[in-house]
């Protein structure tokens, strides 16, 4: 997938978090199910408006499963989207793969030396309770800017680029870092 430079080491590999992605995938199945389960109580055969809608109910079916299979594909999609996200953390870089639909990705890199700041954002209560929340990497270099949404642990990543800047200023200063 990622070829690492001869002298570099992949130290962390971070995918966004489960929860947000569990909620939208609900959200696409109930949205999904509510046009079959209103037909199937309107299938009640002492209802009056089945004797009014009788005639286009095989239709009506059709078409609930046809909402049923785009909100399958939705989901599908959503599941691809959070999936193929990921954020690289080597000894010399960072990379942050993005996938843009289903046929499109986004690959970006930034050595870690051109790091400037790193932000954690956490919001709601939710997010602090279960410690997941955004992570903004801001550089001098091409790419201003990485946004990592939703990743578990934001501060613990935060922590690891942050050794990982320190030990690469220690190797170019030639002053020892703590070990």
């Amino acid at each position: 997938m990622i070829e690492l430079h001869p002298d570099e080491k992949s130290l962390r590999e971070v995918r966004r978090y489960w929860l947000p992605i569990t909620a939208r995938g609900i959200g696409l199945i109930i949205i999904g199910i509510i046009p079959l389960l209103v037909l199937m109580v309107l299938d009640d055969p002492e209802s009056q408006l089945l004797s009014k809608i009788r005639p286009y109910l095989t239709y009506a079916y059709l078409l609930a499963t046809i909402w049923f299979l785009f909100a399958w594909m939705a989901l599908a999609i959503a599941w691809v989207d959070y999936y193929l996200d990921i954020l690289i953390i080597t000894s010399k870089r960072v990379i942050d793969i993005e996938q843009l639909g289903l046929f499109s990705r986004s690959f970006s890199e930034m050595p870690i030396e051109n790091i400037e700041d790193i932000k954690v954002e956490i919001h709601g209560f939710l997010a602090s309770a279960l410690d997941f929340g955004n992570l903004v990497i801001q550089s001098a270099g091409e790419n201003r800017e990485f946004l990592v949404e939703t990743i578990h642990h934001p501060h613990r990543v935060k922590d690891i680029l942050s050794k990982q800047y320190n030990v690469f200023q220690d190797l170019r200063t030639g002053t020892p870092g703590e070990q």
